[in-house]
């Protein structure tokens, strides 16, 4: 259920920008669902605030590709699209590789030694909610010291993790993940660009596919109506 944080804001902080990041939060962890309309009146009057900085705010949802025109005046969260989903991951490999090889550039003995360590206690623990799986891709990206790469892949992994909130389903018939990261590490020690880039197509082909999967089992629905919205703003 929908969990805002709707206390006091601060006064000198921006309204329209304290209510994008709690729509953005809760649509990336899909807690706003796709299709679902974003009422101004029922916003404003959830944050105690005019419609202006609502307004404002769902203008930022729709520039960054959360929030689309369902009409000429109502905004709902977007529906994803097949092409869309095609994209994001083809989007996100080109990134990923990029900062894991500037990674590997960089990265010394020791780093190298965390990373093996993580990969063995990931093979103890495959999961991909694992805390290890989480703290093995972040060993292998930790040293790459281009700023601007770091700031859009980081921002473009909120479109993957939306995705994944609202479609994957983790089948551990799917892909050969263990061996898959032994490849990573390999190939991130041979510090090879191109091989990088190549498996990490391949690992993260088989959840796009999987996204793709659930995305054709749950179907479009539009859901405009505003007690939706406000039913799922009062849940705290």
């Amino acid at each position: 259920m929908l969990k805002l944080d709707t206390g006091t804001l601060p006064p000198r902080k921006n309204l329209s920008r304290e209510i994008y990041e709690s729509l953005e939060t809760a649509i990336i962890q899909g807690r706003l669902q796709p299709g679902t309309r974003l009422a101004e009146d029922v916003l404003s009057s959830r944050f105690g605030v005019s419609r202006s900085p609502v307004r404002e705010a769902i203008s930022e949802l729709e520039r960054v590709g959360l929030a689309e025109r369902g009409t000429m005046r109502d905004r709902r969260v977007s529906v994803p699209t097949e092409a869309f989903i095609v994209d994001c991951f083809d989007v996100w490999v080109l990134l990923e590789s990029e900062r894991l090889y500037e990674s590997s550039l960089r990265s010394d003995a020791d780093a190298i030694r965390r990373i093996e360590a993580l990969l063995h206690r990931l093979e103890q623990s495959p999961t991909p909610e694992s805390p290890v799986l989480h703290a093995f891709h972040e060993a292998l990206r930790a040293d790459c010291r281009n700023q601007q790469l770091q700031r859009v892949a980081n921002d473009w992994s909120k479109y993957v993790t939306w995705l994944r909130s609202l479609y994957f389903t983790y089948d551990p018939g799917q892909g050969n993940a263990q061996e898959e990261h032994r490849q990573l590490v390999r190939l991130y020690k041979a510090r090879d660009r191109d091989g990088l880039t190549q498996a990490l197509r391949r690992h993260i082909s088989w959840q796009r596919d999987a996204i793709l999967d659930g995305w054709r089992q749950a179907g479009t629905e539009e859901k405009d109506e505003a007690a939706i919205l406000l039913a799922a703003l009062q849940e705290q």
